[in-house]
């Protein structure tokens, strides 16, 4: 059985990629994405862009869990000056002008991951020991997004599945109430369970188990096989969406409170 490495992405600003209909706008995915976690891994490893990633891309799954989805912020970026970094038209002449890009980035959010590595490549030690000790500054998508917390949480052993890790965890968001509201942590939805006690949910997006059934599952080209600008391009990976229920009392707050009850959950050391 595969042991796996659990993640915390949080940051005020964080933004993952996905398609994009030309090079003047930039938008983001909801949730992270394989080709981004294996980019940290790449990057805290100190691996240039053209460096192989098989060991830790080839294979690899993720589950991810939406602790608090954010929210969606646009800002304008320029891209281009003029001389030596000056833009190329169509007809090959420079621009004289920068030109405007839009951006789109999650705001306040924070998601638990589990990476599993892939069969033969690094083992999910190794992957951890990157993490907590960098060759690199780690960002989360953009080189402007610095994770807020510390990203390597721990390592669980193989019979812990990742549905498992994600619905043992507690959840970093502040419990329903008028308080959470007054922060606007309105990123879950409040119900009632059988026994009429408050209850909150969260969106988890994993990939599909092997076996699984095709038509169940959706569809997302975010699966890295190389990082080199030459040739960059992902294959499909086949995921599955669900929303997970929980207590009231699973939620531990935004703050020191709420990392601590976090490792403490997973049996990890803050």
């Amino acid at each position: 059985m595969t042991d796996r490495v659990v993640m915390l992405l949080a940051a005020p600003l964080q933004s993952w990629g996905g398609p994009a209909p030309g090079i003047y706008e930039r938008p983001t995915e909801t949730m992270p994405s394989l080709s981004g976690v294996v980019g940290i891994i790449a990057n805290a490893l100190g691996r240039r862009r053209t460096e192989p990633i098989d060991d830790i891309a080839a294979g690899a799954e993720l589950a991810v869990r939406a602790d608090r989805p954010g929210r969606l912020l646009s800002d304008f970026h320029t891209i281009g000056t003029p001389g030596r970094y000056a833009l190329a038209s169509d007809t090959g002449r420079q621009l004289r002008n920068p030109v405007v890009t839009d951006r789109s980035y999650l705001s306040d959010a924070a998601f638990l991951a589990v990476y599993t590595p892939p069969p033969e490549g690094l083992s999910a030690t190794e992957v951890l020991g990157a993490l907590a000790n960098p060759a690199r500054p780690l960002y989360l998508g953009r080189r402007s997004c610095p994770p807020a917390e510390r990203v390597a949480v721990t390592t669980t052993a193989g019979s812990w599945t990742p549905e498992k890790i994600l619905s043992t965890a507690k959840l970093l968001r502040c419990p329903p109430g008028k308080a959470a509201r007054a922060l606007s942590d309105a990123d879950f939805y409040e119900a009632a369970d059988d026994n009429g006690e408050p209850s909150v949910t969260a969106l988890v997006e994993m990939s599909a188990p092997a076996g699984s059934d095709p038509l169940r599952a959706s569809i997302r080209k975010d699966a890295p096989e190389t990082f080199d600008p030459r040739r960059l391009y992902h294959l499909d990976r086949r995921i599955v969406t669900k929303t997970v229920r929980f207590p009231a009392s699973a939620c531990a707050g935004r703050g020191r409170e709420g990392i601590e009850a976090l490792y403490n959950s997973l049996g990890a050391a803050p």
